[in-house]
C-alpha cells in the first residue's frame, strides 16, 4: 500500500490535521515493523536453512570417513561426492564462517579415498539374482558377467553392450583367443552355447544325459571342451570315497559337432588345454592324471596320487605339468608321465596349484596357507590365510588368494597388499584383465573391478635399500636419485630409463644438484670423499675436495646463476667455490653453535636463496640459518622446542620452510613463524616449494608425503613408500612430484588441482563410469556430477 496515494489513503472531512498526520505515522510504524518481521523471520528462516544443510554436509563426511575404515574407499568417495554436490547446489555463494573447514575435511575425505595402491575402479550391482562367473576378452576391453539369468557384457568402464539369456543361468564363460565368439554354460542344462559378443547365437552344444557345468575355447580357436555331469545321480561310493555326480569332457568344434568322450574311472575334476592347444589334460577323483590329443586320444596316466586330484596346471611353455590332491602332495610332471619333484601340504590336502608366468614358481593353495615354490622344491614364501583359489597376475609381480567373500593380493615376497572383500557368505569368480591393470571379482549380486595401477605415475627401484634424495632437471625431463651410505648417484628419464650413473670412490652423502642450466649435475661426497661436478653423460667436470679436519660433504647446491657452488662439511660448516674448484670462501660454525647451543651444528643441508645473495643451512642438531655469502649470520630460525633438519627457500625468496621432529614450518626472511604444519605422525625429513610458491611438500618418517598450502592448510597425502620418506621435490611445471624413501624407491606423482573443484574433478573422473551407466543408482547419484562430466 502507498502511504502517498489519495486513493489508498484520503484524509477524512472531519479529520484535523494534527489526527491525519498521527494516523500516518501508526500506518507507517505498523508497515516498518511488519517489514522488520518479515526480514527477521527470513534471516532465521536462511540461518535455519544453512545450518541444517552444514549439518547434512558434516553427516556425509562422516559417514565418508567412516565407511573408508569399514567398508570401502569405494563407498566412502561416492558418500564424499554427495557431500561435495550439497556443498555446492546448498549454499550456493552464500558465505558462511566454517565453509572453509568443511571443505578441508571434504578435500581428505576424497583424496583418502585414492590413497591405496589397488583400488575399487567400477562396480554392477544386482539386487534381485546372483552374480555367478566373470570373464576379460582377450584385449581387455569388454568384460562378460555371468548371472541367473544370462549373460551381460559390459565395457570396463561400466557401459552395457548387450544383456541376453543364456541356458538357465551361467556359470561358465569362455572367449575364443581372438574375441569373436564366446562360450557359456550352465545351470543344469544340457547344453553349452556359443555367441557374438553382440548377443547373436552361432551355435548349440547338445548333449543327452549330461548337463554342461563348464566350456573352454582351446588356444587356437579351433576346438571348445566341456565339463558335464551326468542327469541321474549315482549313489556315493565309500570304497573310493569319491562323489555320485559322474562328469566327463567332450571335445567339439565351435560348429556343435562333438569329437569326443573323455572319461576317467569316476569323475573328471579339472581340464585344461596346453598352451600350444596340441594336448588337453584331465584330471580325476579317482586320483589319476591323463593327457590326450586333441582328438581325444589317450597319451599317457599319471598314477602319482592316492586321493582325488583337484587342480591340474599346464607350465607356460607347456613341457610341465602341476597337479594338486587332497593327498596332501602336489607334483611337477613332464607331459612325458615322469614325476620330477613332490611338495608336501603341511596338513591338509591342497586345493589349487599354479604356475607363475614366467614358469619358474609355483603357488600352491591348501586350507588356512599358501606357498610360493621354486621348481626345485624350495619354499620361498608361506601366506598365511583360508585359501581355495590362487592366481598370478599376468606380469607375476603379484599374487591373488581367494576363499569364500574374500581376496587377498600378495606380493611374492609375502607382502600382503590389500584385502577386497565381496558380499557376505558368497564365493567370488576372481580374473585378472589380461594387461594385468584391472583385477575383477564376482560374487552373490555384486561385480566389482578393481584397477592394480598405484596412483604415483612411475616406480624407479633407484638404489638397493634407500633412496635419499631426488631432484629434477631444469627442464623437467630427467631426474636424479642419490643414496646415502652407497657409492653412486643415477640420473633416470621420466619413463623409468637409467641414462647414467655416477660412481665415487667410496661414499656418496646422498646429496645431488643439478646446474640451473640443466647441464651439470653435482654429487656430494661422504666422510673422507670429495665432491664431483659431471656433465649428464656421466664424465667428471671438476673435483672438490675438503680438508682433512672438515671431514668430508654433507650437501652441494648450485647458485642461481651456475656460476658458484656450495657444500654443506660434515665438520662444522660450508664452502662456497666457483665451478673451476677454487674455494671462496669457508664458513666454520663451529664456535657459533657451540656457544649458542652447546652442539657443534654439523651442517646438514645448504641452500641458496633465489636472488643468490644469501645462504640457509640446517644442521643436525636442528637448527635453521641464514647466512651471508661472506658467513654473516643473518637470523636463526628458532622457537620452543624447534628443529630443522631441512630447509628450503620459496620462490621469490621471501619465505623459508623448515622441517623437523614437530613437523613443518613456514618464516619470513626475518625469522617471523607464519604457519605450521602438525599432520604427520613422525619427523618431517625434507621440504620443498611449488614452483609458483603456492604449495609446500614435506616428506617424513611416517611413511607418506604431505601437500600444504603455504597457509598451513593439509590439501592432500600421498601413501606408497613401505618406510621413511627422505626427500621430495617438484618438477620445473608443478605438476609433478618425485619422492624418494628407504625403501630403496623413487616414486614419481602426478599432482591434480590442490582445491575442493580439483579434488571433485578427480573424483567424479574416477567414477563417471559407475555413475553414469549403473542401473541400480537413484536418479540424484546418477547426476552427483553432472556439472563435470561430459
Amino acid at each position: 500500500m502507498s502511504l502517498n496515494s489519495e486513493q489508498s489513503f484520503k484524509q477524512p472531512e472531519n479529520f484535523s490535521e494534527a489526527k491525519y498526520t498521527r494516523l500516518l505515522q501508526k500506518a507507517s510504524f505498523g508497515t516498518l515493523a511488519a517489514g522488520l518481521v518479515i526480514i527477521i523471520l527470513s534471516a532465521i528462516a536462511i540461518a535455519s536453512t544453512l545450518k541444517a544443510t552444514k549439518q547434512e554436509i558434516k553427516t556425509l563426511t562422516v559417514s565418508a570417513q567412516l565407511k573408508r575404515e569399514t567398508t570401502s574407499e569405494f563407498d566412502s568417495l561416492l558418500e564424499g561426492l554427495r557431500a561435495a554436490k550439497k556443498l555446492r547446489t546448498g549454499w550456493g555463494k552464500l558465505p558462511f564462517p566454517d565453509k572453509a573447514e568443511v571443505e578441508q575435511d571434504l578435500k581428505l575425505v576424497i583424496n583418502q579415498a585414492f590413497a591405496p595402491e589397488i583400488r575399487e575402479k567400477n562396480r554392477l550391482e544386482r539386487d534381485n539374482f546372483s552374480i555367478r562367473n566373470i570373464s576379460f576378452s582377450p584385449d581387455g576391453k569388454l568384460l562378460a558377467i555371468g548371472n541367473a539369468f544370462g549373460l551381460e557384457i559390459w565395457t570396463i568402464d561400466n557401459q552395457e553392450v548387450v544383456s541376453f539369456g543364456g541356458n538357465n543361468g551361467v556359470d561358465s564363460i569362455s572367449f575364443s583367443p581372438d574375441g569373436k565368439l564366446l562360450a557359456t554354460a550352465g545351470g543344469n542344462d544340457e547344453t553349452a552355447k556359443i555367441w557374438t559378443p553382440e548377443g547373436e547365437e552361432i551355435t548349440t552344444l547338445q548333449t543327452d544325459g549330461y548337463w554342461i557345468q563348464s566350456v573352454s575355447f582351446s588356444p587356437d580357436g579351433k576346438l571348445l571342451v566341456t565339463a558335464s555331469q551326468r542327469t541321474e545321480t549315482k549313489e556315493y561310493d565309500n570304497s573310493t570315497s569319491t562323489s555320485g555326480e559322474e562328469i566327463v569332457a567332450k571335445i567339439w568344434t565351435p560348429e556343435g559337432e562333438e569329437i569326443a568322450t573323455l572319461t576317467h574311472e569316476s569323475s573328471i575334476q579339472e581340464i585344461s588345454f596346453s598352451p600350444d592347444g596340441k594336448l588337453l589334460v584331465t584330471a580325476s577323483q579317482d586320483g589319476t592324471v591323463k593327457i590326450w590329443t586333441p582328438a581325444g586320444e589317450e597319451i599317457v596316466t599319471l598314477t602319482g596320487h592316492d586321493e582325488f586330484v583337484t587342480e591340474v596346471s599346464f607350465s607356460p611353455d607347456g613341457k610341465l605339468l602341476a597337479t594338486a590332491s587332497q593327498d596332501g602332495t602336489a607334483k611337477i610332471w613332464t607331459v612325458e608321465g615322469e614325476e620330477l619333484r613332490t611338495f608336501p601340504a603341511e596338513e591338509y590336502g591342497f586345493y589349487d596349484v599354479s604356475f607363475s608366468p614366467d614358469g619358474k614358481l609355483l603357488a600352491t593353495a591348501e586350507q588356512d596357507t599358501t606357498k610360493i615354490w621354486t621348481l626345485a622344491g624350495e619354499e620361498i614364501v608361506t601366506l598365511e590365510g583360508q585359501v581355495s583359489d590362487v592366481r598370478f597376475s599376468p606380469d607375476g609381480k603379484l599374487l591373488a588368494t581367494s576363499s569364500g567373500n574374500t581376496t587377498k593380493i600378495w606380493t611374492l615376497a609375502g607382502e600382503e597388499v590389500t584385502t577386497l572383500t565381496g558380499e557376505e557368505y558368497q564365493s567370488q569368480s576372481v580374473r585378472f584383465s589380461p594387461d594385468g591393470n584391472f583385477l575383477a571379482i564376482a560374487g552373490g549380486g555384486t561385480a566389482k573391478i578393481w584397477t592394480l595401477e598405484s596412483q604415483e605415475m612411475l616406480t624407479l627401484p633407484a638404489h638397493e635399500n634407500t633412496v635419499d634424495d631426488v631432484s629434477f632437471s631444469p627442464d623437467g625431463k630427467l631426474l636424479a636419485t642419490a643414496k646415502e651410505q652407497g657409492k653412486t648417484a643415477k640420473i633416470w628419464t621420466l619413463a623409468g630409463e637409467e641414462i647414467a650413473t655416477l660412481t665415487h670412490e667410496r661414499l656418496v652423502y646422498g646429496r645431488v644438484s643439478f646446474s640451473p642450466d640443466g647441464k651439470l649435475i653435482a654429487t656430494a661426497g661422504g666422510p673422507g670423499e670429495i665432491t664431483k661436478i659431471w656433465t649428464l653423460e656421466g664424465e667428471e667436470v671438476t673435483t672438490l675436495e675438503a680438508e682433512a679436519d672438515q671431514g668430508g660433504f654433507a650437501d652441494v647446491s648450485f647458485s642461481p646463476d651456475g656460476k658458484l657452488l656450495a657444500t654443506a662439511l660434515i665438520n662444522y660448516g660450508f664452502k662456497i667455490w666457483t665451478l673451476e674448484g677454487e674455494e671462496v670462501a669457508t664458513i666454520n660454525t663451529e664456535k657459533i653453535y657451540q656457544d649458542r647451543f652447546g652442539s657443534y651444528g654439523i651442517v646438514y643441508e645448504v641452500r641458496f636463496s633465489p636472488d643468490g645473495k644469501l645462504l640457509a643451512t640446517a644442521d643436525i642438531a636442528g637448527n635453521g640459518t641464514i647466512w651471508t655469502l661472506e658467513g654473516e649470520e643473518v637470523v636463526t630460525l628458532s622457537g620452543d622446542g624447534d628443529k630443522a633438519y631441512s630447509i628450503s627457500f620459496s620462490p621469490d625468496g621471501e619465505l623459508i620452510a623448515t622441517g623437523g621432529d614437530d613437523g613443518g614450518k613456514i618464516w619470513t626472511i626475518d625469522g617471523q613463524e607464519v604457519a605450521s604444519f602438525t599432520g604427520h605422525q613422525e619427523k618431517v625429513t625434507d621440504v620443498s616449494f611449488s614452483p609458483d610458491g603456492k604449495l609446500l611438500a614435506t616428506a617424513s618418517e611416517d611413511g607418506t608425503t604431505k601437500i600444504w598450502s603455504v597457509e598451513g592448510e593439509e590439501l592432500a597425502t600421498l601413501f606408497g613408500h613401505e618406510s621413511n620418506v627422505n626427500s621430495v621435490s617438484f618438477s620445473p611445471d608443478g605438476k609433478l612430484l618425485a619422492t624418494g624413501g628407504n625403501d630403496g624407491n623413487a616414486k614419481i606423482w602426478k599432482l591434480e588441482d590442490m582445491n575442493l573443484k580439483g579434488f571433485r574433478e578427480r573424483g567424479c573422473d574416477w567414477m563417471s563410469g559407475y555413475l553414469k551407466n549403473n542401473p541400480s543408482l537413484s536418479e540424484s547419484d546418477q547426476d552427483l556430477c553432472d556439472d563435470v562430466l561430459p
